[in-house]
């Protein structure tokens, strides 16, 4: 059979499908044929080797996933399911079996409950690991109907079922969220959404965000999101926290702290069989990001890695002076050390990336270049003495490339994201020289653009340009609110960037 296989520890890359037997199985066990296996966080840290400790008994290739769907395919001793049944289950990645993530899975009866009829089999795979774990942290709480929880996280599988069964027994919900994702909590049945992100006039602590909301205090937290210490503001004195991860944690005020493991947690069946009642009946919200083969693994990883509503933090910095001959006036003048950053995050609607364009060409990688200094050609104190470790650029050749290849690609970049070069209101280019920007603006067609320069400044501080000039350009107030701008960069290798953004304004 097929099975997603990790060999050894690492990024996504390292998964693979791989072949095993199909396994039998013992007494009080099933095999079921999967109709489909979750891939969730647990999955990724088992990857990444965060949890070597607890497979210190198996041998690789180890196969993830704890959540599995699909139908009975062989029983063994002293179980009651009967052959074809409609099942999903938990199961237990950390045994020599593996988990989910396979053709056939052998799982434990007592973790195996039927999928009700109004329950897409499929689907039905996102529901055990994250549903059960939301079902204990609630256990944990014991909170009374009417008591207040809050949730972060609340969009995300764990949260958003924490969410929907705390609002199904009584509690009064409130969940922080992006503002994309309100719609989403309130549905699942958050009375209060409070922003993930703060805003100028906002608490800075989420704790304290959820204090504004509820200054006396919420009587518990469910912190899924795994934010820490930032949160237990929210909670009152002596309420009680759940943690969903392991690990050091000072909490104060007489605030008592749960932590959900979900391995451990008993009758899984049980609370199993009222989960999978409740999504039948449609007051449990089975959520399928998307439906992958086997060998799109990686991708899965990778998908369930991001963060679309959360931020980055972008940099480019080039250091010249360590690579500068000082006595080659063609480049000495021009280049200087230099650092920028940008912090992307989530913006209205209709702003931000509209799009890109990214292009290589590496038969022109000779016009710029340093001859000595990395794996191909290491070092030595002869090339040292010739000068091989500085930095050397064919100036014709670069200016060439970049009049006949940076115009094409700014144009395509704007046909694609249906944009006239007319209506561009900023251009935020890299800066290579005066001379050769002004060309490049007049080949463009963009002269009636508002170019933003720093080159007088600070010289071409290469990667670092970009960031800078779009600094310069936000402290000068000459980008309004939905505007325009067009990023563009290029350099060694010969390489190019480019990016269309609609502006938001900072409120």
């Amino acid at each position: 059979m097929r099975a997603v296989g990790i060999l050894e520890y690492g990024g996504p890359d390292v998964l693979e499908v791989i072949d095993r037997d199909i396994p039998d199985p013992g007494p009080g066990e099933l095999r079921i044929r999967v109709a489909a296996a979750a891939v969730n966080p647990t999955d990724l840290m088992l990857r990444s080797g965060l949890l070597d400790a607890y497979l210190s008994a198996v041998e690789p290739p180890y196969v993830p996933g704890m959540d599995v769907s699909g139908t009975v395919d062989a029983a063994g001793a002293g179980t009651l399911f009967a052959l074809g049944d409609r099942v999903m289950a938990f199961v237990d990645p950390f045994r020599p079996q593996g988990g989910a993530q396979a053709e056939y899975a052998v799982v434990s009866a007592a973790d195996t409950v039927l999928v009700p009829q109004g329950l897409d089999l499929v689907e039905a795979a996102g529901l055990p690991m994250n549903a059960l774990t939301a079902h204990q942290a609630l256990a944990q709480l014991a909170l009374p109907r009417g008591a207040s929880l809050a949730v972060t996280g609340g969009a995300g599988a764990l949260g958003g079922f924490v969410i929907q069964l705390a609002a199904h027994r009584g509690l009064r919900v409130v969940a922080d969220g992006a503002p994309q994702d309100e719609p989403l909590l309130k549905l699942l049945g958050a009375e209060t959404v409070v922003p993930r992100h703060p805003g100028p006039s906002d608490p800075r602590t989420p704790g304290g965000r959820y204090r504004r909301a509820l200054p006396e205090g919420v009587d518990a937290l469910v912190d899924a999101a795994v934010l820490g210490e930032p949160v237990l503001d929210a909670v009152r004195d002596g309420g009680a926290v759940v943690t969903c991860r392991p690990g050091p944690l000072e909490v104060p005020r007489g605030i008592v702290r749960h932590e959900v493991n979900v391995m451990a947690y008993p009758d899984k069946a049980a609370a199993l069989t009222e989960l999978a009642a409740l999504a039948g009946a449609g007051l449990l919200s089975v959520r399928t990001a998307a439906l992958l083969a086997p060998s799109a693994a990686p991708q899965a990883h990778r998908r369930l890695a991001a963060h679309p509503d959360g931020y980055a933090l972008v940099v480019g910095a080039d250091v010249y002076s360590r690579i500068l001959d000082y006595g080659d006036h063609r480049t000495a003048v021009l280049l200087g050390d230099g650092a920028g950053a940008a912090v992307v995050g989530p913006v209205r609607d209709g702003h931000g990336f509209l799009g890109t364009e990214l292009s290589s060409s590496g038969d022109a990688h000779g016009l710029i270049r340093v001859e000595a200094g990395g794996s191909r050609r290491p070092l030595t104190p002869q090339l040292l003495e010739e000068g091989g470790h500085f930095f050397r650029m064919d100036g014709r050749g670069v200016r060439d490339f970049v009049m006949d290849h940076v115009p094409p690609a700014l144009h395509r970049l704007l046909r694609r994201s249906g944009v006239p070069a007319e209506r561009v209101d900023h251009l935020v280019p890299h800066q290579p020289n005066g001379v050769l920007l002004r060309r490049l603006v007049e080949r463009a067609g963009l002269s009636h653009v508002h170019t933003h320069r720093t080159l007088e400044k600070y010289g071409n501080i290469g990667s670092a340009s970009v960031p800078v000039a779009l600094d310069a350009a936000r402290r000068s107030g000459a980008l309004g609110d939905g505007d325009l701008v067009l990023l563009a960069g290029f350099g060694g290798g010969m390489s190019i960037g480019a990016t269309l953004i609609r502006w938001q304004e900072q409120t």
